[in-house]
């Protein structure tokens, strides 16, 4: 079945990357890229001008590596022999056919260009998709442009590439080449900058943010919320990827614990900076007892007194912090009626609060009287990145928990598949 061929011919792929195929090496698999389809081809012989300005996009993107182009066996030749000279570097993808032949099945996303003045649409079949941009989009879309890959701060993407490292030596695969353009969203403006992505229509965009969850079966926050809405909303969507970080926190839950000793150990006997390293000691304590509960830690702030208001938290995060209390001496958990009497209050119904006002004003009462287990600071995520970089790069699986090695699978099946190219011409 196709699942199985799959698994066979990327099998067959890492092998002739590890041989050295060098032909091969310009080549992708697994991934986004964008497919030449003859009725574009006889469009443009036909003297049809959006087929020609369309033939003529995809062979500069091609010369410089922006995409990955590939088509059949009748409309390469076609091409080949139809237009050597106004498209050069299309005309070439000929000479790499029968190398690639064999892992087409391999490929997941694709995109197809229609001369129908149909809507463009998504495409989905046995677990292949397929992004169709019709006639009508087709002046819109510029194909010479790299996948845009939208993230909250720009930090993020530094930490989404070693992920993507990871899932490329992960399978074998490193010497394949990938290529984006970072987009800053800003936080709590990720979502309009995605609107603006997706009516301009010009790239393909990929776009990660973090849930904000502080356990597993809570909502979503803001800036998730409002990219979900966004997308759900857009007339606009078939150019578009959404993907949130549903299992975990945030982008700082997916760093290696290795990585943070790694970045915290120097401090041990550092005056300044000791603090940090007794920090993590107690947060090594909640890992050791079930590296779980990590999934959805806070790493800046830390587990504040704020994560127990709502009840179907109080049963996972008090058995950390009355554990941790113990065998730490740190201070007891207060009685937790202390807080279910501070909802009653605020759930009076002279003053009218909404959901979110509540969780507003007891977030800021518990986050700045009281946290249990301390975070690592608001710059944890930029301070590994700028010290541990060379370590991040050498992550092998063993370093990851279970839930992690699932994400860095996910996030870079997910890179892999909008963000490879081809080799650009010399």
């Amino acid at each position: 079945d196709r699942k199985r061929i799959r698994q066979y011919l990327h099998t067959t792929m890492q092998g002739i990357c590890r041989i050295g195929h060098l032909d091969f090496l310009n080549l992708i698999c697994n991934c986004m890229y964008i497919k030449i389809t003859k009725n574009i081809v006889d469009a443009a012989i036909a003297g049809d001008e959006i087929a020609l300005n369309l033939l003529r996009d995809m062979d500069f993107a091609c010369h410089h590596g922006k995409h990955m182009f590939l088509g059949d066996y009748e409309t390469l030749v076609l091409i080949k022999e139809q237009f050597p000279i106004r498209f050069p570097s299309l005309s070439k993808l000929f000479a790499h056919l029968s190398t690639i032949g064999a892992i087409v099945n391999t490929l997941i996303w694709h995109v197809e260009f229609s001369l129908d003045d149909k809507e463009s649409y998504v495409k989905e079949e046995e677990g292949q998709y397929t992004i169709v941009i019709s006639r009508n989009e087709i002046s819109h879309f510029q194909a010479f442009n790299e996948c845009h890959v939208l993230v909250e701060n720009l930090e993020d993407i530094q930490m989404y590439q070693h992920i993507l490292d990871f899932y490329k030596k992960d399978n074998g695969i490193s010497k394949i080449r990938t290529i984006y353009y970072p987009i800053l969203g800003g936080g709590s403006t990720t979502a309009m900058v995605l609107k603006q992505e997706m009516e301009t229509r010009q790239s393909l965009v990929l776009c990660i943010v973090d849930s904000d969850k502080p356990f597993a079966s809570a909502q979503m926050k803001e800036t998730a919320k409002k990219v979900k809405e966004a997308y759900d909303n857009s007339k606009y969507k078939y150019n578009t990827k959404f993907y949130i970080l549903d299992k975990v926190m945030e982008v700082e839950n997916l760093i290696p614990f290795c990585i943070f000793e790694k970045y915290c150990t120097p401090f041990e006997n550092d005056g300044s900076k000791k603090e940090l390293y007794e920090k993590l000691k107690i947060i090594k304590s909640v890992r050791d007892y079930d590296e779980k509960y990590l999934d959805f830690f806070d790493f800046k702030k830390g587990m504040c007194s704020s994560h127990l208001v709502d009840e179907s938290l109080e049963n996972t995060n008090r058995e950390i912090i009355e554990r941790v209390s113990s065998e730490l001496q740190m201070p007891i958990l207060p009685n937790s009626d202390r807080y279910k009497r501070l909802l009653e209050l605020l759930s009076a119904p002279e003053l009218n609060l909404g959901q979110q006002a509540k969780e507003k004003i007891i977030n800021k009462w518990c986050m700045e009287t009281e946290s249990y287990i301390s975070g690592l600071g608001k710059e944890i995520l930029s301070n590994v990145l700028k010290s541990c970089s060379e370590n991040l790069s050498k992550v092998e699986k063993g370093d990851l928990s279970n839930t992690q090695y699932a994400l860095y699978t996910e996030i870079g099946t997910l890179l892999f598949n909008w963000t490879c190219a081809i080799k650009p011409n010399e």
